[in-house]
């Protein structure tokens, strides 16, 4: 589909998840059972990369669905493009057998989730005040817990970023309150998360609960640019304590680099391989790029796998990076907590 077509859809998935026509405003049934809807939703939150017939499988694998999955996850794949009944471009097949790919053209939907993020991202960090309407109209974007009601199917690292922006603007909420300012939306919004512990345990949860909103002191932070396209939200939760910036992918590197072209950074965390088959360099080469336009901070490479043929100095000297981490073969996550915490400490120590 070309880039810059009208939107053909818009998808509401702050809540029960519904999909309508533009043209007509009419609802579009994706099909029976959760299976169509897990795989749309799937499609639609890898926000324009192609997606797998494995991981889709593996979304289907905790429905009620039986018998050949493979074979199931082709005929939902089916039913959603029936259900769409737009241009094949919208739905897209990419490769066949084993390589088999689905992705959704981004430019043909309208996203109620994506919308909200972009228009949390543009509210002022305190001390400077947002403004109230603003406010209030993304808190009213929420009608539900989308992340809970398909916590079985979904992986919860898929909505991060969503959720995130939720928590960006509770502390937004949390501080017009703290000043005085009444927040109307509020009582909805907190409905929609009654079974979200760790949101009702937040610092903006609490205050608003009990009445007193004023922001708590902020200590400094120290900020991480984090390269990882599998676990970044693993790594997130555990450096609770950083402000960590996310890129996944080498088309975010260049959206981080137009947007923020200082890169202001303490410390840069860069996983070598930024593809779902691990076939690329894509993490070696953004360090080049961050070599070459002369960036101060620390970078440390991780990766999975030292080539035998790797001269670990000579890889630190030609990307100019400070150490490498080996991460954990099998879960492809560091090995120990206790390792990854050390390097971090010490390249942000001031």
């Amino acid at each position: 589909m070309a880039a810059g077509t009208d939107r053909v859809f818009t998808v509401r998935m702050l809540g029960e998840l519904q999909v309508h026509r533009v043209s007509d405003g009419e609802r579009v049934p994706l099909g029976e059972g959760s299976g169509p809807r897990c795989v749309f939703l799937r499609l639609i939150l890898a926000n324009g990369d192609s997606v797998h017939i494995d991981r889709l499988q593996r979304t289907l694998q905790e429905t009620s669905a039986s018998g050949d999955l493979r074979a199931l996850t082709r005929k939902y794949v089916g039913q959603v493009r029936t259900a769409l009944g737009a241009e094949p471009e919208v739905l897209e097949t990419e490769g066949r057998g084993d390589g088999l790919r689905y992705r959704l053209a981004p430019e043909a939907f309208g996203v109620d989730a994506r919308d909200f993020a972009e228009g949390v991202k543009r509210l002022p960090r305190p001390p400077a005040a947002p403004d109230p309407r603003e406010v209030d109209r993304l808190l009213r974007m929420w009608s539900g817990d989308p992340r809970s009601r398909y916590r079985r199917f979904l992986d919860p690292e898929l909505w991060g970023d969503i959720y995130r922006s939720r928590d960006r603007l509770a502390e937004a909420a949390a501080h017009l309150a703290g000043n005085g300012t009444e927040i109307g939306a509020w009582p909805g919004f907190r409905s929609c998360f009654e079974l979200d512990q760790g949101f009702l345990r937040s610092s903006a949860a609490r205050r608003m609960a009990e009445g007193s909103a004023a922001p708590e002191p902020a200590a400094e932070r120290r900020r991480i640019l984090l390269v990882e396209d599998r676990f970044h939200d693993w790594y997130r939760e555990r450096l609770a304590g950083y402000d960590c910036v996310v890129v996944r992918s080498l088309a975010e590197w260049h959206a981080l680099k137009a947007g923020e072209p200082g890169l202001d950074f303490d410390l840069a965390l860069v996983d070598r391989h930024l593809t779902e088959e691990s076939d690329d360099s894509d993490g070696l080469g953004i360090l080049e790029e961050m070599l070459d336009m002369g960036c101060t901070f620390p970078r440390v490479l991780m990766t999975v796998e030292i080539p035998e043929e790797y001269d670990s100095e000579e890889i630190k000297r030609r990307y100019g990076v400070s150490t490498i981490v080996q991460k954990d073969r099998n879960r492809q996550r560091p090995e120990g907590l206790n390792l990854l915490r050390q390097v971090v400490r010490r390249y942000t120590a001031r």
